[in-house]
């Protein structure tokens, strides 16, 4: 896996997609959202990611699980955003 690299300007608008192997059938799947990390559930169940004023505190690594109703789990690459 290759991390994917973003840089953006600060108070600027950027979108982060969730892309695995799993990502096909809307119905049948979860999704769950991480920055360095850390879970950020604000953003689970969505298959991007839009952050609309980019703060410095917004730079990190995220990526995304997708959890299908086999339990099934694929993990995406990171993308990394710096500001």
């Amino acid at each position: 896996m290759t991390p994917k690299n973003i840089s953006v300007d600060i108070n600027s608008e950027v979108t982060i997609n969730c892309k695995t192997i799993n990502l096909k059938n809307s119905q049948n799947y979860r999704i769950f959202w991480y920055k360095n990390n850390e879970a950020i559930p604000f953003f689970n169940n969505k298959n991007k990611i839009t952050i609309k004023d980019v703060k410095k505190t917004d730079q990190g690594s995220y990526f995304c699980v997708v959890e299908d109703i086999q339990k099934s789990i694929s993990k995406s690459d990171n993308t990394l955003l710096t500001i």
